[in-house]
């Protein structure tokens, strides 16, 4: 026997040692329906490691809009009812405020807190910097106008480098989208053709979904398997993400505090910069470069990854569906014209606002929002919950629940219109039982600016171009065939644009 089958032997007995061990500490069984699990690998077996968020619909449709999992010694509750999710998120949302502390999550941040995965006191201590940033810079939207409306004029004349050819315009988008965080954050442009966009999209992209991948449950239970490199590409996913975002932000952020200037904050990563020493000097705390580097990161990475999707899907949705596509050029056209788009006209553009929040529920793109924790033993529902009790919304289960939304699976903008065609006010039942950024403590600091960002370059895009399949390209814009992952990815296609006559 060579040297090489007894190590591997003596690794799979130590394995399975650790396991049975683990399995016999395991937590506090859940008084919860859900699908029968096997002992020490819990229902791993039972979920599609390719699409784990139809598996949850499955289960939904069988046990209901709540049901327990086990993944290895791990207690999960998925809910899917409206109920139960602002339970989760606002009206007990301090005790389910905690984050599961995998080593996953850790080793993706290098053992530091971040704003995403952070709780406790350092975690509040980060999140205070951030919104009070992101409050400072909201109220002066103007600069998000000024900067999204520059780099979408660079983005139309990307397209226009294209206009008549076949391509596919993510990567485009991509470059777009990082270009504005950069202006946002660093205020200034990376090269459209920078190869390290691309490389840093890659790395953040295959770090995220290696850190949710079912694949890698195993190093969550057992973190000495990283040591290791198993499994070796969950593993090898997570260090091109560390490696590729340290080359691409910290030479910006080095240049950021070498640069600053308190009296004249140049955009939010000036802002955030201030608040953070600000914060720090109130907590008796010493200035850490490497938490400011990682809470940068997580804030770029969040944006990009979100908005370029969508606007993605947004191009999808226009190739299948001319009949909307001519109402929304049909607005845009009478209310801009051939001008610039301003914040100011979303007032003016009901209709593209509704496409907006239909396109948000109907792509569902974050399908699992980031998982909840029991920070202690509580309730959901008539349910006991035990600490430590990991909860995940079941986000497009519930956006595709008939229970919920009539015919969910067709893109209706009008669920999000008045009678009168006015968009609906908040407090409106299809706007409280929205939450594609969801609410509470947990709430997205970045949304505002996401979905002005959002606006504009729906704006930029109608108006200037009209989007057709490229022949042989074509797509459904079906949210079931999307790819998994942190963010639900559309399947390539390729498009074949023409100049609209109000861009002329």
């Amino acid at each position: 026997m060579s040297a090489e089958s007894l190590i591997t032997g003596f690794l799979g007995l130590v394995l399975v040692i650790a396991l049975i061990f683990k399995y016999a500490l395991g937590s506090k069984s859940l008084n919860i329906p859900g699908p029968k699990s096997l002992p020490i690998v819990g229902n791993i077996l039972q979920i599609d490691r390719d699409k784990p968020h139809l598996s949850f619909m499955s289960f939904a449709e069988t046990f209901g809009d709540i049901y327990k999992l086990r993944l290895f010694s791990t207690n999960i509750v998925v809910v899917s009812n409206e109920d139960y999710i602002k339970e989760v998120l606002s009206k007990n949302g301090a005790e389910f405020a905690g984050r599961p502390q995998t080593f996953r999550f850790h080793l993706m941040f290098e053992q530091r807190e971040n704003v995403t995965f952070g709780e406790g006191k350092n975690w509040s201590f980060l999140k205070k910097s951030v919104l009070r940033a992101m409050k400072v810079y909201n109220n002066g939207l103007l600069e998000l106008e000024s900067v999204t409306n520059a780099v979408g004029q660079d983005f139309i004349k990307v397209i226009e480098s294209f206009e008549g050819k076949p391509f596919d315009i993510k990567e485009q988008i991509i470059r777009c989208i990082t270009n504005i965080m950069a202006s946002l954050m660093f205020a200034k442009k990376f090269d459209w053709n920078d190869p390290n966009i691309t490389r840093y999209v890659e790395g953040e992209s295959k770090g995220y979904n290696a850190s949710i991948s079912p694949k890698g449950s195993i190093l969550d239970s057992f973190p000495f398997f990283h040591k290791l490199n198993i499994p070796s590409s969950i593993c090898n996913d997570i260090k091109q993400c560390i490696d590729s975002r340290r080359s691409f932000l910290e030479p910006e952020l080095r240049e950021l505090i070498r640069s600053y200037q308190p009296d004249k904050a140049r955009g939010i990563g000036d802002l955030l910069y201030k608040f953070f020493l600000e914060d720090c000097k109130a907590e008796g705390k010493p200035f850490n470069f490497d938490l400011f580097f990682i809470t940068v990161g997580d804030l770029f990475a969040a944006s990009f990854a979100t908005t370029s999707e969508t606007i993605y899907s947004f191009i999808l949705v226009l190739c299948n569906r001319k009949e909307i596509k001519q109402k929304i050029q049909k607005e845009v056209d009478e209310v801009l014209g051939t001008r610039i788009p301003t914040l100011a006209d979303k007032e003016t553009m009901p209709y593209l606002s509704a496409c907006i929040l239909e396109l948000l529920r109907f792509i569902s793109h974050v399908p699992i929002l980031i998982p909840h924790r029991a920070v202690e033993d509580t309730k959901l529902g008539s349910y006991d919950i035990p600490k430590d009790t990991h909860i995940y919304i079941n986000n497009f289960t519930y956006s595709h629940s008939e229970k919920i939304w009539d015919d969910p699976w067709n893109f209706i903008p009008e669920r999000f219109l008045s009678e009168n065609g006015d968009i609906i006010p908040a407090n409106h039942p299809n706007r409280t039982k929205f939450f594609p950024f969801s609410s509470g403590k947990r709430h997205c600091p970045g949304e505002v600016l996401a979905k002005n960002r959002i606006f504009l370059l729906f704006c930029w895009l109608v108006q200037s171009y009209n989007f057709e399949f490229a022949e042989g390209f074509e797509i459904t814009d079906d949210p079931r065939i999307r790819e998994y992952g942190v963010i639900l990815s559309s399947r390539p296609f390729k498009v074949v644009t023409t100049k609209r006559q109000s861009s002329k």
